[in-house]
């Protein structure tokens, strides 16, 4: 139950029964939909994501803009703001782009050990989604799919202005959408055409949901 909380819905965000809401500048908060209670996860910060579990990855806008995961009411400090930027989380692990010179890295974290993944560099932050062994990622125009068998590339379109990841789950499918239509990809298959980019995208357990107006559309993976 969200309703009861004074939140920009913007900045709303689920997965399963816990939720991150933004109350006021770099004020963000953990909810329990089932329990009803919030706690207090920063007031100063910036809030990326929330997995199942309830644990939130997040980065402090003080001078040291430090990477945090907070669990169980506690925020452990993945990295420092000299050389880590973005973050996605899910159960166990954080996925973040660590600085390595002129270059980029993705890197996972699991509370206690980094691990950079090696033969993908890069510069800037890009898009990137992360889910199970999967991080999706768009460099520009380009659409790749890492796990730890392969770094594919999935497509080129013809420009990256409208083109946005929306959601990966950890079987490694993925949903995009550009020039107002929507796209599935699932692993070792083709990039398919599926409609319309209208509507909402989020994820259940690995099920991918569209919300449209008052509909609840489930697509069949």
């Amino acid at each position: 139950d969200l309703d009861s909380i004074s939140a920009s819905t913007s900045t709303i965000r689920t997965n399963g029964k816990w939720a991150i809401y933004q109350t006021k500048a770099n004020s963000w908060w953990l909810r329990n939909t089932e329990t009803q209670q919030s706690i207090l996860i920063t007031e100063n910060g910036l809030v990326y994501g929330v997995a199942a579990n309830g644990d939130v990855v997040y980065r402090d806008s003080s001078s040291t803009g430090n990477l945090y995961r907070f669990r169980n009411n506690t925020s452990l400090v993945l990295a420092s703001n000299t050389n880590s930027f973005g973050g996605q989380i899910d159960e166990t692990r954080v996925a973040y782009v660590k600085a390595n010179g002129s270059t980029n890295n993705f890197a996972l974290h699991d509370g206690t050990t980094e691990t950079v993944i090696p033969g993908i560099s890069f510069t800037g932050t890009p898009e990137f989604l992360f889910a199970g062994e999967y991080i999706v990622y768009r460099l520009n125009n380009q659409i790749w799919r890492y796990s730890p068998l392969k770094n594919e590339q999935l497509t080129v379109f013809s420009s990256a202005s409208s083109l946005k990841l929306e959601a990966t789950t950890s079987t490694g499918a993925i949903l995009l959408t550009y020039d107002g239509k929507r796209y599935i990809s699932l692993p070792d298959k083709p990039l398919e055409n599926i409609g319309s980019a209208s509507g909402k995208v989020f994820v259940v357990n690995d099920r991918i949901f569209i919300i449209k107006g008052q509909t609840i559309l489930e697509l069949t993976l």
